[in-house]
């Protein structure tokens, strides 16, 4: 019987790398994986060994008005911690992660968790970019 790191393990073989799809528009540009392109890479995989991942919690650490961007637009730093549970119905393991972002309306804590669910993935699966450097 597969336990969940079996499962995992497999789902690393089968994704490989996963490359950096977007690019920062603002500021400093550089290209970066996307949580859409992180999470598109590994749904097959994740259905064909019948893992599922999904929050267990999530903490608010610190929120905090910022001055952010070449404009100094006024934005809140928005930073959380998550623990996520990769589990096949028989077995599981927990990752843990922070995550932190800045927005000048109402989606920072939907960006927060965003970024930690990217993060939980790549951190889980070591999944690398494909990149020389």
């Amino acid at each position: 019987m597969s336990t969940i790191v079996d499962k995992l393990i497999a789902v690393k073989a089968s994704v490989g790398t996963v490359g950096k799809d977007s690019e920062n528009q603002e500021g400093r540009k550089f290209k970066y994986r996307s949580v859409d392109g992180v999470v598109n890479a590994i749904a097959q995989a994740l259905i064909d060994q019948g893992v599922l991942i999904h929050s267990t919690s999530a903490e608010l650490i610190a929120s905090e008005q910022v001055n952010y961007g070449v404009k100094g637009t006024l934005a809140f730093r928005t930073t959380i911690a998550v623990e996520y549970e990769w589990t096949d119905g028989e077995s599981s393991i927990l990752t843990q992660v922070v995550a932190e972002s800045i927005d000048s309306g109402d989606k920072g804590t939907s960006k927060a968790m965003s970024v930690a669910y990217r993060t939980a993935i790549l951190q889980t699966l070591t999944l690398p970019t494909g990149d020389k450097d």
